[in-house]
């Protein structure tokens, strides 16, 4: 399985959500959106479930929020599981992918 580094604790905040490019990524699932609670970290694709479009709308980053939050049409996720808790998607769940650590730095096994 396809690893993708995706940073190592310095470079991930703890707010917000990090968006990794995923090299030759196909439609929709171009990009991950990556969140770092503590020691943990966790990884969804960035792809909003009530319209197929990226949660940062092409940004890069998501805001500095509990939740993560769809720049789109405002659809809140929460970061421990990705599910939707406000918006046209409630209920929904991101795309979770699995995350392992190597060294001092994490990889999604896409």
């Amino acid at each position: 399985m396809p690893r993708v580094r995706l940073g190592t604790a310095a470079e991930l905040p703890e707010e917000g959500g990090t968006v990794v490019r995923v090299p030759g990524g196909a439609p929709p699932r171009r990009s991950l959106v990556v969140v770092r609670d503590g020691a943990a970290v966790r990884a969804f694709w960035n792809v909003c479930r009530h319209l197929p479009v990226p949660l940062d709308s092409g940004v890069g980053v998501l805001p500095p929020d509990h939740d993560l939050v769809c720049l789109t049409h405002g659809a809140r996720y929460r970061r421990e599981d990705g599910l939707c808790l406000a918006g046209p998607c409630k209920g929904s769940r991101l795309e979770a992918v699995p995350v392992e650590a190597d060294g001092e730095a994490w990889f999604a096994l896409v």
